[in-house]
């Protein structure tokens, strides 16, 4: 499973339920086999129908009930992955000089 907050377009620790749902929506509306058009090859289609079960998996992951121990396990990993904000802005600033 690629990141199932980038597959749906939202942003990990800022984006809310119904966020998730409304991108969830837009996207399977674009990627439905219904709405592809009739003289698309095979390739694209495939790698159409890939990315609409990919965006279906990653919406239950993050928002079925039975993926929640390991939502909280993958956001932690996410956590710790990410640079500390204050970490570069502290390398910016120079070391006090002593007198």
């Amino acid at each position: 499973l690629q990141n199932p907050y980038k597959l749906l377009g939202v942003e990990y620790g800022n984006c809310t339920d119904e966020e998730i749902t409304k991108n969830f929506k837009k996207i399977m509306l674009r990627l439905h086999p219904d709405k592809q058009p009739p003289n698309q090859s095979l390739e694209e289609a495939e790698a159409v129908s890939r990315k609409f079960h990919d965006v279906m998996d990653a919406r239950r992951f993050l928002l079925d009930g039975e993926h929640v121990a390991a939502r909280r396990a993958y956001d932690s990993q996410l956590a710790q992955e990410k640079p500390d904000p204050l970490a570069k802005l502290a390398s910016l600033i120079p070391p006090k000089q002593q007198q």
